[in-house]
């Protein structure tokens, strides 16, 4: 073989290299998702965060993320009108995906009992890791698990992720809660959103660590559409996304200027308001301890949150860290819901039944308004 040919035959040879290395790479890039949801989640335990999740409720700082609100004034003439998603299925078998404003929630026709496993199944399916298992309570959590749904479709790094085993930190940790509560007719079944963004310290002066976010309400409602067809046996049916709906004001904080007593007044009755108070529970990260519908109660536990400037310095930290300081007792109250006709009052409870008057409840009623609004 003269020199022309052995040059032509080694260039040959780099140029099938070159594709065989471009195939591999569209192949181990293609997406396995259409949807975009993809979370990693570690096998191990969840990272340490700055604040303990029974506080994070009380830090939901920056902008609402969810859609425009309609004033309280025009609620009744909003629920007039019938909850209509026409993008998506809304019932497969005994299963509906019902909803008021952006709170949605499944009612099925089945026992709590009997929907546990399943829906165990359908989060470790969908790639989570579960912190939180409580059938006594009906509450099932997530582990924190790192979004890679916004990260850029970077064909080279996605392949080289998977060769490598290597990934791209985004910075973005969700979690998820599951609720079951009985009903006379089977199982309501509420999921919630709790997303944490990390700041990175990079100048002197900027606050870092992990940073509570506004829940996304745009996630529940796709993993609830996917629980429905994942229970209804289903994994055909309705494609279409479940299109967020038009977010409704149902209430204001007020304040008795006697006793100093802050409650919610919502303007709709009691079951609504049961719903739209136990998700705004949810969404705040409260460790809901029991529920007594009868007397409308929710039992939660609440760890109040060091006040502004505590924050130990560093001889403190060290002192502690040789031998720690006691864990502040929990607060066990209660969050009560009572109405009368098309209206309902929301307000704190002490241990005991007692009406709550401290600035904790009156901080607790604040949470919950402004997830209501």
């Amino acid at each position: 073989m003269n020199p022309t040919e052995t040059r032509s035959a080694w260039l040959l040879f780099r140029a099938s290299l070159a594709l065989a290395f471009v195939a591999s790479v569209m192949a181990c890039a293609a997406p396995k998702d259409g949807d975009g949801m993809r979370y990693h989640t570690s096998s191990g335990k969840a990272p340490l965060l700055d604040v303990p999740p029974d506080v994070a409720q009380l830090s939901r700082s920056g902008s609402d993320a969810r859609p425009k609100s309609v004033a309280a004034s025009a609620y009744a003439s909003e629920r007039a009108q019938p909850f209509v998603q026409p993008t998506a299925v809304r019932a497969v078998g005994d299963i509906k995906l019902e909803g008021d404003g952006t709170d949605q929630w499944l009612s099925i026709g089945r026992s709590p009992d009997a929907l546990w496993e399943p829906l165990k199944s359908f989060w470790q399916e969908s790639g989570f890791l579960l912190s939180i298992e409580d059938p006594a309570r009906g509450v099932m959590e997530t582990d924190w698990a790192e979004s890679h749904a916004n990260v850029p479709g970077d064909l080279v790094r996605d392949a080289m992720g998977k060769l490598v085993d290597s990934r791209h930190s985004t910075g973005e940790l969700d979690i998820f809660r599951t609720r079951l509560e009985r009903t006379a007719s089977g199982t309501e079944i509420f999921v919630t959103h709790r997303g944490m963004h990390e700041n990175v310290r990079d100048t002197p002066g900027t606050p870092g660590g992990w940073q509570a976010q506004p829940a996304d309400i745009a996630l529940e409602s796709e993993y609830l559409r996917k629980m429905m067809l994942a229970l209804g046996s289903a994994p055909t049916a309705g494609t279409a996304k479940v299109a967020v709906p038009q977010r409704i004001v149902k209430g204001d904080m007020k304040r008795d200027a006697t006793t100093g007593r802050s409650t919610l007044e919502l303007v709709e009755g009691f079951d609504l308001a049961w719903r739209h108070v136990g998700l705004a529970l949810d969404h705040a990260g409260f460790t809901v301890e029991d529920r007594d519908r009868r007397t409308g109660t929710y039992f939660i536990r609440f760890v109040p949150p060091r006040p502004p400037g505590a924050e130990p310095g560093l001889l403190t930290k060290m002192v502690e860290y040789v031998k720690p300081s006691p864990v502040e007792k929990p607060l066990k109250l209660g969050i009560q819901v009572r109405s009368e006709g098309g209206a309902s009052t929301v307000s704190v409870l002490t241990e005991a039944g007692a009406p709550e008057q401290s600035a904790v409840a009156q901080r607790i009623v604040q949470v919950l308004a402004s997830d209501l609004r």
